[in-house]
């Protein structure tokens, strides 16, 4: 069959009664309809001072898939703000046979007691002019108090107790400051008792060759 009789086919299957799923009053039949579903209602992890990844798997299903293509974009994002990602990022259907996803939740370093809402939102094109869906589905992120967990991260510590051992002693600076002082004290007083005390008093330099 040739590519615009083919489209033409699903065109008019899609535009029968009982073809696609009933819209709600006052909005346009849909063409197909687009399942979104985490596996898990929620998850619970401890408290870490390290970042921490958690993946949630899912499954996209589109119903009254007919001669088309369909393709399905999926993303993430959580109330708190935490980073989410979604992957595979799109989807593409030609019959309504399941696909999965797994969706990531990055939690914070150092969150603790804090239930973060994760969503997964997938739209569904189909032949521009066919009306597509859109669905979604949540599951919580729930952080608890406490230390240790799921994390192998630590606790930043202060340093505390004496500085490691150089191999090298170093006198303190005060002890150092008070040599100095009585050292230059000594000499001071040396050089004024030398030119105090005269010629005759201070030692006398025998010459080489005298006695």
């Amino acid at each position: 069959m040739k590519p615009a009789a083919a489209l033409l086919v699903a065109l008019a299957i899609l535009a029968s009664p009982g073809a696609g799923a009933t819209a709600p009053p006052g909005e346009s039949p849909r063409a197909v309809v687009l399942h979104v579903e985490i596996e898990k209602e929620g998850v619970e992890l401890n408290h870490s001072f390290d970042e921490q990844s958690v993946f949630l798997a899912g499954s996209v299903v589109v119903d009254f898939v007919y001669l088309v293509t369909v393709r399905v974009a999926l993303s993430a994002s959580t109330d708190l703000g935490w980073g989410a990602s979604v992957a595979p990022g799109e989807l593409t259907f030609v019959t309504s046979t399941p696909q999965f996803f797994n969706a990531t939740v990055k939690v914070p370093a150092g969150t603790a007691n804090r239930t973060a809402l994760l969503t997964v939102r997938g739209n569904a094109t189909v032949t521009p002019g066919v009306p597509g869906d859109t669905a979604s589905d949540t599951a919580t992120v729930a952080v608890m108090g406490g230390g240790g967990g799921n994390g192998n991260g630590t606790p930043p510590v202060a340093p505390r107790g004496r500085p490691a051992p150089t191999g090298v002693f170093v006198p303190p600076a005060p002890l150092i400051i008070v040599a100095a002082t009585a050292g230059a004290a000594v000499f001071s007083a040396y050089m004024l008792w030398y030119w105090k005390t005269g010629p005759a008093r201070r030692p006398e330099k025998k010459m080489k060759g005298r006695r």
